[in-house]
Parts: structure tokens; sequence; C-alpha cells
């Protein structure tokens, strides 16, 4: 296998992205990777408040993808191993154009489709989402709103993806096992 994989697991929340990337990292012993990398949860409030306009919420997201590129090439830089991150560009793009249609995200544009992945889309059914936000404590803005989460998911739908996986009515395990077959098939074929 070549040095230099790193394997995005991409959706909104509630999809069971980070515990499939988790395993997904133990099953492939993979450098689990959670995007934003450096930012606190303290951060992350602020910038998830209502009153945080969605422009500013947007470039300090994008901000922090760039940093997360610099700090991704450093470790394909000193390890051999994979990368799968939970989340990262498009999820940034996604999120935030759907919420403000006229928000300019070319250069979101640029660095996503210059950055190299094998890139997994998570889906699941409204009811799906719905049920499993519900078994949240503390819900986002943007979790509470269930027509924006799908509209959210039809957008990166959009995207280029190479697998798209349905979550719904599957368990964490057949999951991660096919997206380990899927990434075998590709790494076997280049």
């Amino acid at each position: 296998m070549d040095k230099n994989k790193v394997i995005v697991i991409e959706w909104i929340d509630a999809v069971g992205k980070t515990t499939i990337a988790k395993a997904l990292s133990i099953k492939r012993s993979a450098i689990y990777y959670k995007t934003p990398w450096n930012v606190t949860n303290k951060e992350k409030e602020f910038y998830d408040r209502e009153d945080v306009s969605i422009k500013k919420r947007f470039n300090f997201y994008l901000n922090w993808c760039k940093e997360d590129i610099n700090i991704i090439l450093g470790l394909q830089d000193s390890t051999w191993k994979e990368i799968i991150c939970d989340r990262f560009i498009t999820s940034t793009i996604c999120h935030h154009s759907v919420i403000d249609k006229d928000l300019d995200v070319r250069e979101a544009n640029i660095l996503d489709n210059s950055f190299k992945r094998i890139q997994i889309l998570l889906i699941a059914d409204k009811y799906t989402i719905k049920e499993r936000l519900g078994q949240r404590k503390i819900l986002t803005k943007f979790e509470k709103k269930e027509d924006l989460y799908m509209k959210i998911q039809d957008k990166f739908l959009t995207f280029k993806n190479d697998c798209i996986i349905n979550t719904s009515n599957e368990d964490v395990l057949t999951i991660v096992e096919s997206i380990n077959n899927f990434i075998n098939n590709i790494l076997n074929n280049e």
C-alpha cells in the first residue's frame, strides 16, 4: 500500500460518523483525526451561537480546515499509516452554503478539490437522524432543524463521494466491514 492515504468519513451528526471513523481506525490500524483538531469546545460553542453570522462561522471553520491540512500533511510525512478523518472540508462547505446560499465558498471548493482523499459519505433517513439526535442532551441550532439537515444531506450528495453508505438500518460492525472492503478494493486496483 502507498503512503499518504487519507480516508474522510463525512456527513452531519447522528449518522454514526464518529463511531464508524473510530472503529475503522482501529480496524485498519490507522490514525484517527477529528476535525477541527485543535479547536476547543469553548470555541465551537462560541461560533455555533445564534448571534454569530454564518459568514463568520464559515471563515472560522475554513481556517481550521487549512490548519488541519497542514497537520495531516505532516502526519503523512512522518508515518506510513492511513489517516481516518472524522469530517472535513466538504462538511464545512455543505453546512454553510445550505444555510446561506449567497455565501462565497469558492476558496473552500478549491481547497476541497485539491485535497486528495478517499471520501466516504454516510447518510440516513430523517427518522433515524431524528431518533439519534433525540438521544443527545444538547443539540446545536443546526441539529434542531429537521428540514435543514435533510437539505445538507442533499447538498452532500452533489459532491464527489467515493462511497455512499446508508446507516439507517445497519449496525456499526457491518458498516465498518463494508467500508474496509471498499477501501481495500480501491487500494488493490491502484
